[in-house]
């Protein structure tokens, strides 16, 4: 931004110094005109160059406080009520009754009818099977660990510094030699006769153009020096420096890993076969033949589930949502406008003195024929 204004302000003091220049040019030009025709033939002025100081305005950023209204948000806190429900538990006692189903063992007598019309004691044989246990001695095989102790020869990479040379591309600044194309003026001076008007008031207005004032005739006719410019394209030579790209030898560290061979002592599991014994008992079913005396009749016992009433207490409890209004605090951003300074950057022109040549006329005294300079 500052190297954008900068080539600004010089564009713009070119432009006025090129200004300044025609109107110096226009202000020599007028300062040539005469009254009444001299004397003599000869020109009336004489060039001179002198130095005059004028002031010029120059553009110049300047920062200035300014003061503008600008909105915050300003947080502020508020009360509002709101309504809660909170749960409130509620225990009490209920009594229910309940039925239980009581077993009640009974006895009762079954009458039957049998193919033998008298009661008479019978033996019968039958076969149960009884659990016998005798003691089995087994051999059977385990794998036993037996530790041994071997060296071993391994591989590690060690790190190893090392220096070697390469080649690396630098940026360099080379001196070169270009033509550039610039343009000089080789003007030089002419003598030319111009035509002195009066003007409609009785005033000389010097070198006046007939058709924007032709309110008067051709009075007289003057001698002037006219600088005519001769622009010329003239090629130079410069020097520029350019980057370029060179390569040159250089020396660099670089992390190898080596192998290296070490030994070390290992710890190997080998598992040998050894043979065991043990014993443990073994429980077979043996047929065994019992004998049992059966008498026909018999007693049945049987069991009747009698219902039964009883009554127990159970705690229930109960839970109750309670309205309550709550006092809540809550923050609200508020907009509150504030004045604040500000720097502003405010382009404003400024005098400044230069010194710019001015061509001047010196005069003889022909009847105050040609002014003097201005």
């Amino acid at each position: 931004m500052k190297g954008e204004e900068n080539m600004s302000i010089k564009r713009s003091f070119i432009l006025f110094a090129a200004l300044l220049a025609l109107l110096t040019c226009a202000h020599a030009a007028e300062a040539c005109g005469c009254r009444v025709p001299c004397v003599t033939t000869s020109a009336c002025c004489q060039p001179v160059i002198q130095c005059v100081e004028k002031t010029i305005m120059v553009p110049t950023w300047v920062v200035e406080d300014r003061t503008v209204q600008e909105t915050q948000w300003v947080p502020e806190t508020r009360t509002r009520t709101v309504t809660v429900y909170k749960p409130v538990t509620e225990t009490r006692q209920v009594e229910r009754q309940y039925t239980v189903m009581v077993p009640e063992k009974r006895t009762k007598t079954v009458d039957y009818t049998v193919c033998v019309p008298k009661t008479t004691e019978v033996t019968k044989h039958y076969t149960v099977c009884v659990p016998v246990t005798r003691q089995v001695t087994k051999e059977y095989a385990v794998k036993v660990p037996v530790w041994t102790e071997e060296e071993r020869e391994y591989v590690v990479r060690v790190p190893v510094r090392e220096t070697r040379e390469g080649v690396r591309k630098v940026c360099r600044l080379v001196p070169e030699t270009r033509t550039r194309t610039v343009c000089k003026d080789h003007g030089h001076w002419e003598e030319r006769v111009v035509a002195c008007l009066p003007d409609c008031r009785g005033r000389a207005s010097g070198c006046c153009d007939p058709v924007a004032h032709a309110c008067a005739a051709v009075k007289a006719t003057k001698t002037c020096k006219v600088w005519v410019p001769n622009i010329v394209p003239e090629e130079i030579e410069v020097t520029v420096m350019r980057p370029r790209v060179v390569e040159e030898p250089c020396t660099y560290n670089v992390m190898c890993f080596k192998p290296e061979t070490r030994t070390k002592t290992v710890r190997l599991c080998n598992y040998k076969t050894e043979m065991r014994s043990k014993t443990y008992n073994v429980t077979k079913m043996v047929h065994e033949t019992r004998s049992k005396t059966e008498r026909r009749t018999k007693e049945v016992a049987y069991t009747v589930c009698v219902p039964e009433k009883r009554t127990k207490t159970h705690t229930v409890s109960q839970v109750k949502c309670v309205a309550e209004q709550v006092e809540q605090a809550y923050t609200v951003m508020v907009p509150v406008k504030v004045e604040k300074t500000v720097p502003v950057r405010v382009c404003k022109m400024v005098p400044k003195k230069i010194t710019v040549p001015v061509v001047c006329r010196t005069f003889t005294r022909c009847a105050d024929a040609c002014r003097p300079c201005r």
